[in-house]
């Protein structure tokens, strides 16, 4: 199975992701969550692999399309709406409703965003060691999974991953230069929205398939973020 990174609307880069994954196995791809935002082509990403009937984690990004669109703040015609509404679109959600040609279409997606699990578990997918698949948008970062959703920290959290008895984590959410793999985790979000790369990772064989980004992403005098190889210790 292949595990893809935060896509964040950049959907030139996703297909060519795809291509370069099918010359290595024919396994399902399952996304971290955070499809939309940033990028050129939310709306065109989440139709993308709602056609292939790929599995998705919810991410942060997700959830604040969501929450504006419940205020009552989703006429595509009128984008200043208060603080939540700034807050989403500093961080990507502008170039989200510029991908969209409706109201139907936003409101279609919303709805199904509201479906998407806070994590995926494969327990018959493990590795030599034993690790269970486990996918997130963030990582397990308490031994209570109910205490990491409650808190948000599944979805929200940047703290240190924690090392489970069984699960192998693998997430996005927190930008990395290239992709972070210890014995127990894997944070693949290698900024592909910020003009880095786009990252799958293939479990357990443990490959790493990342494509340079397609898409424009960067306006001209915008500098790309440094990135850490490790943000946390």
């Amino acid at each position: 199975m292949f595990v893809v990174g935060d896509v964040h609307g950049c959907l030139n880069t996703l297909r060519k992701l795809e291509k370069k994954c099918q010359t290595y196995a024919s396994d399902p791809l399952v996304f971290v969550g955070d499809l939309i935002d940033r990028g050129p082509f939310s709306a065109q990403t989440i139709n993308w692999v709602r056609e292939r009937g790929y599995q998705v984690t919810v991410g942060n990004h997700e959830l604040l399309m969501v929450q504006w669109f419940e205020q009552g703040l989703f006429n595509l015609g009128d984008q200043d709406s208060g603080v939540e509404s700034d807050y989403w679109f500093r961080n990507g959600g502008d170039k989200a409703v510029m991908s969209y040609e409706s109201d139907a279409l936003f409101a279609e997606h919303v709805s199904w965003f509201k479906t998407l699990p806070w994590y995926l578990h494969f327990p018959k997918i493990q590795n030599k060691q034993g690790r269970e698949l486990f996918v997130s948008h963030s990582a397990i970062t308490h031994y209570s999974l109910k205490h990491c959703i409650d808190s948000g920290d599944l979805v929200w959290g940047r703290a240190e991953p924690l090392k489970t008895n069984n699960f192998f984590n693998i997430f996005g959410h927190t930008p990395v230069r290239v992709s972070d793999i210890t014995d127990y985790y894997a944070a693949i979000d290698t900024a592909s929205c910020y003009g880095n790369k786009l990252t799958a990772l293939h479990f357990p064989s443990m490959k790493v398939i990342s494509v340079d980004c397609e898409d424009e992403v960067l306006l001209p005098n915008q500098a790309r973020p440094k990135l850490r190889v490790r943000p946390w210790g």
